[in-house]
């Protein structure tokens, strides 16, 4: 926990990493439940709304016998039992449903970190969280954050892992120049995170000759693409895009994206098939547009969500136009909220889709095979294209679609 005053940071309490961690109690569940620790831990959590709640309510009690969290100085998550951890967490919940651990230990964390942000509040003040880190890519958590009375601001960064350091560190050498230099420090708010390689005309152009892909799809030059990927949304309900500069962090944020229509719940299955691969109660995701995002989610305090690092309650009424990228047991979606000034090209496709449907939103979800790395060149764009099922892809102006 940190407090800030102008550029200036004071840490005042931190928990080691290591067992005693509230990221490594959620990640020894996930070794609990089958999957795979450091790397799955997302799907505990897409998991958990489907636990009964008397389920869910049987496991925190097993998991409360193993471990509790103190508000002291530090604020710290510890184990009531002695000796290996796992082991401890097997006995505890042996008879207990795996919907209900994962909704179990959902709730803890949930609790945990609600907690913390009440007394981080209590302690230091302030009206405005910033938050990082690999346990808060939980955004049901962030969810139930945000929903605090007296939380005005929320900024959650878009990636957990080491690569996020050299942000703090680009903020931190321009403090070091501008004091250096005798300057007043004035550090920019992290802003579109478009921050990877960039796509050259010229790259797509050798791509398309070199791999002869004329000679086994359709391959044509748009000017106006956008209106092209929209027309195909409507008709075939699924396009992937690769354009402009890639995206930074652990989402997709409609540069290497598959796109869908939303309200068709069939393309759920249809991109498993082609090339996803998720399990059954893995929802996916919208792109929703600023103007419309009152008419999809619940968002009173219209907090932003550039980055995918929120999931929000959704609006009943208009639901059904965004089916196929919600939570189909909660209704929830993590959705990225879209400002046009920070992805024009993108924003162009979803307007031509609301112009189409009248539907302010797409299904967005990342472009690549499952287990594998978003997709960053047009090489990798083509060779993932042609190891799936995708009918169309969007490779800057151009389209390359299957016979």
């Amino acid at each position: 926990m940190s407090s800030a005053s102008g550029v200036m940071l004071t840490r005042h309490e931190a928990t080691p990493s290591g067992p005693g961690s509230l990221g490594s109690f959620y990640t020894l569940v996930t070794l609990l439940l089958g999957m795979k620790p450091g790397e799955h831990e997302y799907k505990v959590m897409g998991l958990a709304p489907y636990a009964p709640a008397r389920e869910t309510e049987r496991a925190v009690a097993a998991l409360g016998k193993v471990f509790t969290m103190t508000e002291g100085k530090p604020s710290r998550f510890e184990w009531r039992r002695r000796g290996p951890l796992y082991r401890a967490l097997l006995e505890a919940t042996l008879g207990l449903r795996f919907d209900g651990i994962a909704g179990g230990a959902q709730q803890i964390l949930e609790e945990a970190l609600v907690r913390w942000a009440r007394v981080a509040r209590q302690r230091y003040g302030g009206e405005r969280l910033a938050l990082g880190g690999g346990v808060f890519m939980n955004v049901k958590a962030n969810m139930l954050i945000a929903d605090e009375t007296w939380l005005g601001d929320l900024f959650v960064f878009p990636s957990c892992g080491d690569e996020s350091n050299a942000v703090g560190a680009a903020y931190l050498g321009y403090l070091d120049l501008c004091a250096e230099s005798g300057g007043k420090a004035a550090p920019k708010p992290f802003g579109p995170a478009y921050l990877g390689p960039d796509i050259q005309e010229s790259e797509i152009e050798a791509v398309i000759k070199g791999r002869n892909l004329a000679s086994r799809y359709r391959v044509s030059e748009h000017t106006a693409i956008e209106e092209k990927i929209a027309e195909l949304l409507v008709s075939d309900g699924v396009v992937a895009r690769c354009a402009g500069r890639m995206e930074f962090g652990a989402r997709a944020l409609g540069n290497r994206s598959i796109l869908a229509n939303p309200s068709d719940h069939r393309v759920v299955d249809l991109i498993n098939r082609m090339i996803k691969s998720r399990d059954f109660w893995m929802p996916f995701a919208p792109t929703v547009l600023r103007e419309r995002e009152g008419d999809y989610l619940l968002n009173p305090k219209s907090f932003a969500s550039p980055y995918m690092m929120l999931a929000f309650p959704t609006n009943a009424k208009r639901r059904d136009e965004i089916v196929a990228a919600i939570h189909p047991q909660d209704g929830t979606a993590r959705a990225h909220i879209l400002d046009e000034a920070w992805n024009p090209g993108y924003y162009r496709v979803i307007r031509e889709f609301e112009r189409r449907t009248g539907i302010g939103a797409v299904l967005n979800t990342s472009f690549n095979l499952h287990g594998e790395p978003l997709v960053c060149s047009p090489e990798d764009a083509v060779d993932t294209f042609e190891r799936s099922g995708l009918p169309h892809l969007a490779l800057g102006h151009w389209l390359v679609s299957k016979k």
